[in-house]
Protein backbone atom coordinates (compact mmCIF):
# COMPACT_ATOMS: atom_id res chain seq x y z
CA UNK A 1 0.00 0.00 0.00
CA UNK A 2 1.47 3.44 -0.66
CA UNK A 3 1.63 6.55 0.82
CA UNK A 4 -1.14 7.87 -1.72
CA UNK A 5 -3.59 5.14 -0.52
CA UNK A 6 -3.56 5.83 2.67
CA UNK A 7 -3.88 9.80 2.42
CA UNK A 8 -6.85 11.45 3.85
CA UNK A 9 -8.30 13.31 0.83
CA UNK A 10 -10.01 15.71 3.57
CA UNK A 11 -6.79 16.32 5.42
CA UNK A 12 -4.29 16.08 2.82
CA UNK A 13 -3.79 17.50 -0.91
CA UNK A 14 -1.64 18.03 -3.72
CA UNK A 15 -1.29 20.81 -6.01
CA UNK A 16 -0.10 21.43 -9.54
CA UNK A 17 3.51 21.19 -8.59
CA UNK A 18 3.18 17.90 -6.97
CA UNK A 19 3.87 20.06 -3.51
CA UNK A 20 2.16 18.11 -0.30
CA UNK A 21 -0.07 20.70 1.73
CA UNK A 22 -1.83 20.17 5.25
CA UNK A 23 -4.17 22.66 6.40
CA UNK A 24 -2.78 25.18 3.89
CA UNK A 25 0.74 24.40 5.29
CA UNK A 26 2.98 23.39 2.57
CA UNK A 27 5.26 19.87 3.97
CA UNK A 28 8.63 20.68 2.66
CA UNK A 29 9.43 16.86 2.15
CA UNK A 30 6.00 15.41 1.75
CA UNK A 31 5.89 13.52 4.57
CA UNK A 32 2.33 12.10 5.51
CA UNK A 33 1.95 10.29 8.94
CA UNK A 34 -0.46 7.45 9.23
CA UNK A 35 -1.24 5.24 12.02
CA UNK A 36 0.92 2.56 9.85
CA UNK A 37 3.62 4.32 10.23
CA UNK A 38 3.11 5.97 13.89
CA UNK A 39 2.96 2.30 14.89
CA UNK A 40 5.60 0.82 12.78
CA UNK A 41 8.51 3.25 14.38
CA UNK A 42 6.88 4.20 17.91
CA UNK A 43 10.76 3.67 19.50
CA UNK A 44 12.24 6.08 17.16
CA UNK A 45 9.50 8.67 17.74
CA UNK A 46 9.71 7.99 21.65
CA UNK A 47 13.52 8.62 21.10
CA UNK A 48 13.56 11.80 19.33
CA UNK A 49 10.54 13.22 21.73
CA UNK A 50 12.90 11.69 24.53
CA UNK A 51 15.87 14.13 22.71
CA UNK A 52 13.07 17.05 21.37
CA UNK A 53 12.36 17.40 25.33
CA UNK A 54 15.85 17.78 26.72
CA UNK A 55 17.28 20.14 24.08
CA UNK A 56 13.95 22.22 22.24
CA UNK A 57 16.35 24.21 20.50
CA UNK A 58 17.75 21.30 18.27
CA UNK A 59 13.78 20.45 17.37
CA UNK A 60 13.42 24.25 16.32
CA UNK A 61 16.39 23.90 14.21
CA UNK A 62 15.32 21.04 12.34
CA UNK A 63 11.86 22.59 11.78
CA UNK A 64 12.89 25.93 10.50
CA UNK A 65 12.41 26.31 7.09
CA UNK A 66 14.87 26.05 4.39
CA UNK A 67 14.73 29.81 3.67
CA UNK A 68 14.64 31.09 6.64
CA UNK A 69 17.04 33.30 8.40
CA UNK A 70 16.01 32.91 11.97
CA UNK A 71 18.53 31.63 14.62
CA UNK A 72 18.18 31.53 18.64
CA UNK A 73 20.95 33.46 19.98
CA UNK A 74 22.73 31.49 22.71
CA UNK A 75 21.24 32.88 25.75
CA UNK A 76 18.01 31.76 23.72
CA UNK A 77 18.73 28.12 23.47
CA UNK A 78 19.78 27.77 27.31
CA UNK A 79 16.80 29.74 28.50
CA UNK A 80 14.39 27.21 26.60
CA UNK A 81 16.66 24.10 27.85
CA UNK A 82 16.07 25.21 30.95
CA UNK A 83 12.30 25.30 30.44
CA UNK A 84 11.93 22.05 29.34
CA UNK A 85 14.31 20.68 32.39
CA UNK A 86 13.36 22.46 35.41
CA UNK A 87 9.80 22.90 36.90
CA UNK A 88 11.06 26.34 37.67
CA UNK A 89 13.30 29.21 36.96
CA UNK A 90 14.25 32.65 37.52
CA UNK A 91 15.34 35.33 34.89
CA UNK A 92 16.52 38.36 35.09
CA UNK A 93 17.00 40.09 31.53
CA UNK A 94 17.19 43.75 29.88
CA UNK A 95 14.77 45.23 27.31
CA UNK A 96 14.98 43.69 24.13
CA UNK A 97 16.20 40.19 24.87
CA UNK A 98 12.90 38.80 23.65
CA UNK A 99 11.32 37.05 27.32
CA UNK A 100 7.74 37.14 26.46
CA UNK A 101 8.77 35.39 22.53
CA UNK A 102 10.60 32.96 24.83
CA UNK A 103 8.54 32.17 27.49
CA UNK A 104 5.33 31.81 25.24
CA UNK A 105 7.67 29.27 22.92
CA UNK A 106 8.95 27.41 25.76
CA UNK A 107 5.01 26.97 26.96
CA UNK A 108 3.79 25.85 23.39
CA UNK A 109 6.66 23.46 23.48
CA UNK A 110 5.90 21.94 27.04
CA UNK A 111 2.91 21.28 26.33
CA UNK A 112 3.61 19.38 22.52
CA UNK A 113 6.22 17.42 24.14
CA UNK A 114 5.03 16.89 27.97
CA UNK A 115 2.08 14.51 28.76
CA UNK A 116 -0.53 16.24 31.52
CA UNK A 117 1.12 19.44 31.19
CA UNK A 118 -0.31 22.16 33.01
CA UNK A 119 0.66 25.91 32.44
CA UNK A 120 -0.36 29.36 32.75
CA UNK A 121 0.44 32.94 31.80
CA UNK A 122 0.20 35.84 34.68
CA UNK A 123 -1.08 39.32 33.21
CA UNK A 124 -2.54 42.56 34.99
CA UNK A 125 -5.80 40.93 33.71
CA UNK A 126 -6.89 37.68 31.25
CA UNK A 127 -7.65 39.97 28.14
CA UNK A 128 -3.85 41.48 28.00
CA UNK A 129 -2.61 37.84 28.90
CA UNK A 130 -4.69 36.80 25.92
CA UNK A 131 -4.13 39.83 23.79
CA UNK A 132 0.03 38.80 24.04
CA UNK A 133 -0.15 35.37 24.26
CA UNK A 134 -2.32 35.59 20.52
CA UNK A 135 0.80 38.36 19.14
CA UNK A 136 3.39 35.59 20.14
CA UNK A 137 1.40 32.48 19.03
CA UNK A 138 1.13 34.21 15.80
CA UNK A 139 4.76 35.19 15.73
CA UNK A 140 5.97 31.16 16.57
CA UNK A 141 3.31 30.21 13.64
CA UNK A 142 5.16 32.71 11.45
CA UNK A 143 8.58 31.51 12.58
CA UNK A 144 8.26 27.74 12.11
CA UNK A 145 4.69 26.83 10.23
CA UNK A 146 5.24 23.37 11.12
CA UNK A 147 4.01 24.28 14.66
CA UNK A 148 0.66 25.61 13.53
Amino acid sequence: MSAIQLLDPNLVQFNTQDKLYHDGIELEKGVVITPLFLEKNEDLIADCIQTFTAYPDVFLDLITPSNSTFSLFPFQRIFLRACMRYTSIYITAARATSKTFLSILAKYLQCTFLPNHVSSIVAPNKSQAAKITKQKIQEIWRIWPLLK
